[in-house]
């Protein structure tokens, strides 16, 4: 950079330090530290800083709500690879998908997202140097964090007040906004291992950053590598996951309480006999001893492989234009082992008659012993096929092209190109239903005495007779199985123009600031199954292709008015505001809006409190989803069943009935007194589909938070801060179910009645559409308790000390608009508690940090109510030091134990995991135990 602008630089970064400091020590930018920047020399030209949460730069813009920052130093402390493990300690984050919790998630395992507030991770919006960052599950719009270097952040902001008129659709929850470092000189060398007290759980990593100036300190490129590798873990390897029967209160229970009935050691079921049948003889079977427990395949933390590669660059053409990029390259390799794969006549093959010659004599004796049984069935799981599951590889690519620079002195402005490209790839074995049912159908040849496929098409193209009563060979499983893929492809375009001045003119109380721009962004994906899956060769569930894309343009607008200043009980009162509105050209014009407020008292007290209207978009998999298909049941789905003339089975209005008795083909079948059949006993094939929904709007929410600041000028180096927050969520997207649906047509809805399709002949549902709609509600309440302290040991080191405390309120679902609101707090995942204290020593080149994660008690409100349905509270202590070597080249050296004591999670009844049973433990509780790192660090 050249001369006069590194003169111009260097105060405004030591300002910056000082805002930045702030907001660590208290993860808002309190008024201490505007009163430092005030003192600071008033000649010296200071740069104006983005602040995350509002458009108007200004080393005086004061966020108009909560923020919570980590600093990079914050994150080292943390000791983890992954930045995704460092947001989880927080109380305001509810954690979405983790390494932990997104195993057996077919869709997007090893993918890292946030969830603020427990409102669904689709509600947080990641940003990247305050830029939209590409999805990476297609169709959707989740940012994997695994994707973004640790080494590389400098600090992250967290605002849980809402953003969408800052940043658009998707911010209802908050936004999580990653700051990278843009002008790094030097190289910095990190390699760290960790394993956990078990000696599994085995992770490694290294990373490197190399930056410096070019063209006489006009320009600055960073570059920067990372590359980690962690094992994973299986269910099968900890006591809480890995016991079949746990004792409880000196009981005995399953663990988990459900076990499958498909199982490694097959069941025969003859007549009402079930029977096993291994090394030729014939056994029992029972599920007690006998039945499957998923979480034995299943795993606790995924494995993953990540290498990422990010370049930044800048350049000043002259003092007042700057020209930046950046470019991200991050590949995620995980491998997501399931259960074994489940087989038997009721699910992907057929009942085996008993004239088949693989069946045995025992068995074939049984059956015509049991009123001359002519078929056998069976159930059990492919061992030798091994563990289910598939291997995924995720790549993202991602470059940010742009301008920005200053005119009039007071104006800044920026444009920016933002482009991001995903491939999702997965691959898996799968089985061939078709071929397996032909397989298995096996006769003797009279001609020739051996056993062949009873359908002499597939005989002719090499079908391999299937013996289901031994293991199975190589050969026949290559007949009937195959290689399963998913493509999936996402890209996302951005150009924004903006412009901003933070003393657009000036008012007896201050400067008024304003912003403005526009921005247009695009959304495209694409997801192609292999040809088998496709067909619905597989599982018997046809999946097809999604594809699909919408664009939308968008103004945006802010203004900082100053009220009052400096008079009595006043040193100053502003407000903000801001606006944007978006048409989308899948769902129109919608706005979103904010009001803000800062009221500084004194030096002592400052209240704060916001208002705002966002809103989220419906995705591309919402709008455009391929067409999935499956076999649809009629059992209890159609409110026409049992209709006559004069009656109508139980529950069912007078209105519904009225509505069935007008529909001509139901008419005619109740016209002489009969009653109508709405689910026949018959053969005919019937199929529900998940496809596009063509009737969705954009769900909304309505955020408020009022805010109160402690600094006490009597305790200098005190920070307290005290939030309420309300959230309420209306129009979320969500599915129903078929009655839902059926009845909702009879009162003439016509987005219900294009999910219903009957046949025109004898009224009976034919089939069904699982659209998705804007029907269900949501409302969240509560308070955010932040304080930070520091004390001075004097020539012995400092201690600081910070506490961040969550304390829900409310927490209510409502599934539809008419039912009645559901309360979820304190029933797992949603806490009422959560806390995290964290103490830092620091003295000289060491430093000491002790941190505490608290979860308060809570209920598991499954269907089974066993006596330890209540859990109690956990607490995890996690510890690191840290010493530097050195002052030329110095080298940090660091060694840290997450979970010190060795915490075990609590036991479940079900075991819960994102509403998943057999699992025996939940995802909010980490299952690993103590884990131990060491690091090392070094500095040229």
């Amino acid at each position: 950079m050249n001369k006069n602008f590194k003169e111009k630089q260097k105060p405004s970064l030591s300002r910056l330090a000082i805002l930045i400091g702030a907001a660590l020590s208290l993860p808002t930018f309190t008024v201490s530290a505007l009163e430092e920047v005030e003192q600071l020399d008033s000649e010296e030209t200071i740069e104006r800083i983005a602040i995350t949460g509002s458009r108007i730069r200004s080393v005086n813009a004061l966020a108009p709500s909560q923020i919570t920052s980590i600093s990079a130093e914050d994150l080292a402390l943390t000791g983890h690879i992954n930045v995704m493990d460092a947001l989880l300690d927080l109380p305001s984050v509810a954690g979405g998908l983790t390494n932990e919790s997104a195993g057996f998630n077919y869709a997007n395992t090893g993918m890292n997202t946030v969830d603020l507030r427990n409102l669904g991770h689709e509600r947080t919006l990641v940003l990247v140097n305050g830029r939209r960052y590409v999805s990476s599950d297609v169709g959707e719009i989740l940012a994997d964090i695994n994707s973004i270097p640790t080494s590389l952040v400098e600090r992250i902001d967290i605002t849980t007040g809402g953003g969408s008129a800052s940043y658009g659709s998707g911010a209802i929850a908050g936004v999580v906004n990653f700051i990278l470092k843009d002008n790094f000189e030097g190289v910095e060398v990190e390699a760290r291992l960790s394993q956990s007290g078990e000696s599994d759980n085995k992770s490694d990593m290294i990373r490197a950053t190399i930056g410096g100036n070019f063209a006489e300190d006009k320009g600055n490129v960073v570059v920067n590598f990372e590359r980690s590798t962690a094992e994973g873990l299986a269910s099968r390897d900890r006591g809480v996951t890995g016991v079949r029967l746990r004792t409880v209160d000196g009981e005995k229970v399953l663990n988990p309480a459900d076990l499958s009935t498909y199982a490694p050691k097959w069941r025969y079921d003859i007549g009402n006999e079930e029977v096993s049948w291994q090394n030729g003889a014939v056994g029992d079977w029972n599920v007690e001893d006998d039945g499957y427990r998923h979480a034995d395949s299943r795993t606790i933390s995924t494995p993953i492989d990540r290498t990422i590669f990010n370049a930044l660059a800048n350049y000043y053409l002259n003092d007042d234009l700057r020209a930046f990029a950046e470019f991200t390259y991050a590949k995620t390799e995980t491998s997501n082992p399931s259960d074994l794969y489940a087989i038997g006549s009721a699910y992907r093959g057929a009942e085996i008659s008993i004239d088949n010659p693989f069946v045995p004599d025992e068995l074939r004796n049984i059956a015509l012993a049991e009123n001359d049984s002519q078929f056998i069935q069976y159930r059990g799981r492919l061992n030798e096929f091994g563990q289910g599951g598939f291997d995924a590889e995720r790549v993202v690519t991602r470059f940010v092209l742009g301008l920005d620079g200053t005119f009039a002195e007071d104006w800044d402005w920026e444009l920016s190109y933002n482009y991001g490209h995903v491939s999702n790839d997965q691959e898996g074995n799968d089985v061939n239903e078709v071929a397996y049912k032909k397989a298995t159908d096996v006769i003797v040849d009279p001609d020739t005495g051996e056993n062949v496929c009873r359908d002499e098409a597939y005989a002719a193209i090499g079908c391999v007779p299937t013996n289901v009563f031994e293991p199975f060979t190589q050969e026949m499983q290559n007949f009937w199985t195959n290689l399963t893929t998913l493509d999936g492809t996402l890209k996302q375009e951005t150009f924004v123009a903006s412009i901003s001045n933070s003393s657009l003119f000036s008012l007896p109380a201050g400067d008024v600031g304003f912003a403005a721009g526009y921005e247009r962004r695009s959304e495209y994906a694409e997801e192609h199954p292999d040809s088998a899956t496709k067909s619905g060769l597989t599982g018997g569930v046809q999946i097809d292709s999604l594809e699909g894309s919408y664009d939308v343009d968008e103004f945006f607008m802010e203004v900082n008015i100053p009220i009052l200043a400096d008079i009595a009980f006043v040193k100053s009162l502003g407000v903000n505001i801001a606006g944007r509105t978006s048409d989308y050209s899948h769902v129109g014009r919608n706005e979103s809006w904010q009001v803000a407020s800062r009221w500084e008292v004194n030096d002592d007290i400052t209240f704060r409190a916001q208002y705002s209207e966002a809103f989220r978009a419906p995705t591309i998999a919402d709008m455009f989803n391929g067409g999935t298909r499956q076999g649809l049941s009629l059992a209890g789905i159609d409110p026409c069943d049992g209709v006559s003339l004069s009656s109508a089975d139980d529950g069912v209005s007078a209105e519904h009935a009225a509505a069935c008795r007008a529909i001509p083909a139901i008419a005619n079948a109740i016209q002489d007194g009969g009653t109508f059949n709405g689910a026949p006993d018959d053969e005919k094939e019937r199929y529900s589909f998940f496809g596009p929904s063509p009737d969705l709007e954009v769900e909304t929410a309505e955020t408020t938070t009022i805010g109160f600041i402690y600094t006490p000028s009597y305790l200098e180096d005190l920070t307290v801060s005290l939030d309420y927050y309300s959230i309420s969520i209306d129009n979320i997207i969500t599915g129903v179910s078929d009655d839902y649906k059926a009845e909702r047509c009879l009162e003439g809805l016509p987005e219900f009645c294009r999910a219903i399709e009957r046949d025109s002949s004898t009224g009976v549902i034919q089939t069904t559409y699982n659209y998705v709609f804007n029907l269900a509600g949501r409302e969240v309440e509560g308070y955010d308790l932040e304080a930070n302290y520091m004390y001075s040991l004097g020539e012995y080191g400092d201690l600081n000390f910070n506490l961040l405390y969550n304390y829900v309120t409310k927490h209510q679902t409502k599934a539809l608009p008419d039912s009645d609101w559901e309360d979820n707090l304190n029933e797992l995942p949603y806490f009422e508690q959560r806390a995290n204290f964290s103490t830092t020593y620091s003295y000289e080149n060491l430093t000491v940090n002790w941190t505490t994660v608290f979860q308060g008690s809570i209920f598991d409100d499954k269907d089974a109510s066993y006596f330890n349905n209540d859990i109690d509270a956990v607490v995890i202590h996690n510890a690191q030091a840290r010493y530097t070597f050195g002052n030329e080249t110095p080298i940090e050296v660091y060694a840290g134990i997450d979970n010190v004591f060795d915490q075990d999670p609590p036991f479940l009844p079900e075991g819960y995991k994102n509403g998943q049973a057999q699992t025996a433990t939940a995802s909010p509780y980490s299952r690993i135990g103590r884990m131990f790192y060491v690091g090392t660090v070094v500095k040229f």
